[in-house]
């Protein structure tokens, strides 16, 4: 890859860092006072040593499963950056190029996420009262990585501990972010929130790609599972479309069909002792949990078969709508552990 430079005269910079708003899928507001921003930047990030190679042609890169400690990582102690170090436009040894997209509050991610019903009138109140917010004295930068082609689903990293002027990347849901204004050029005020996600989500996702001309679908998913408990059952094999329904269950911001559940119950043979609408119904609740939860960003798209049948195992047929978080956090606790051990061998 060719080095980047970054030209301070170029006319797309943003000269005026106050009036530059980024603004989060929940609508809060944040000044970004970064004077001289360029919108659409490119930087290189760490990978950390024997992990985070990226396999030629996939549509995701294996950077890190590591999430986001405001305790260990937060930005005490070091240099927060507004812009990019000119060695962030650089590629060196063990780096990886992402895109910059946004910033997060880093002493404490969650701070303006909200909790509860996803309408609250006092809430939407107190946004508005508030208005844009003045940059977080410990705002960090936030990344997504580039990938080959369209990837199905957005994750983010922020940047922490910066090496020789190459930031480490560390996973964060897209609830805590504040997204940058070129993301929601022409946004309107009819536009619902979940509107307003979805393509915000959806243009970071073909900016961060080199080929934009589609979603991409990982035709082996499953190739790095050696357990034959992860592969679909010799009933279930996945059909011609079966790469598009896993797809469409991955965009945590649509709706998952009735139809798209059950293509999936097909395939995976998820069935087992009960029948398949009550197969379907589980699958459906497992996908609205992890919306409702912004859950999404802990599901690697390449794991996401090994999940949905751990996930469906731990799910009681009759107590799915109380029982249906505790089966996904169980889950997610074992493609931990599973995705850790992989990483050792």
């Amino acid at each position: 890859m060719a080095a980047l430079g970054l030209d301070l005269n170029q006319q797309d910079l943003i000269a005026n860092g106050w009036d530059d708003i980024a603004t989060s899928i929940h609508g809060e507001q944040m000044r970004v006072e970064a004077d001289g921003r360029k919108p659409l930047q490119f930087v290189y990030l760490r990978t950390e040593p024997d992990k985070g190679k990226v396999r030629k042609g996939k549509s995701q890169t294996a950077t890190t499963n590591i999430t986001y400690d405001p305790v260990e990582d937060r930005p005490a102690g070091m240099t927060i950056t507004k812009l990019p170090d000119p060695r962030e436009l650089v590629e060196g040894d063990e780096t990886y190029r992402y895109l910059e997209v946004g910033i997060i509050i880093g002493n404490q991610p969650d701070k303006y996420t909200p909790t509860g019903q996803p309408r609250d009138k006092k809430r939407e109140s107190d946004r508005a009262a508030r208005g844009p917010l003045r940059r977080d004295p410990t705002a960090m930068r936030v990344f997504i990585p580039e990938t080959e082609s369209v990837a199905p689903q957005a994750r983010f990293y922020v940047g922490v501990r910066p090496v020789n002027g190459h930031l480490l990347p560390r996973v964060i849901p897209n609830t805590n972010i504040f997204f940058y204004q070129e993301f929601r050029h022409g946004f309107t005020a009819k536009m619902t929130l979940r509107e307003q996600k979805r393509v915000v989500l959806t243009r970071i996702r073909e900016q961060a790609a080199r080929d934009k001309t589609g979603a991409a679908v990982n035709d082996d998913m499953g190739a790095d599972d050696d357990d034959s408990e992860l592969q679909p059952s010799k009933e279930g094999q996945p059909g011609p479309n079966f790469g598009h329904t896993l797809q469409s269950f991955c965009n945590y911001d649509e709706n998952f069909s009735k139809e798209e559940a059950m293509h999936l119950v097909e395939a995976f043979g998820l069935a087992d002792s009960t029948d398949d609408k009550n197969a379907m119904l589980r699958v459906l609740a497992i996908h609205d949990e992890i919306c409702a939860n912004g859950l999404g960003y802990l599901i690697p798209y390449k794991s996401a078969r090994f999940f949905i049948r751990t996930c469906i195992r731990m799910l009681p047929i009759d107590r799915v709508e109380s029982d249906t978080l505790p089966a996904i956090q169980l889950a997610l606790g074992v493609l931990a552990d599973f995705n850790k051990e992989n990483a050792n061998r």
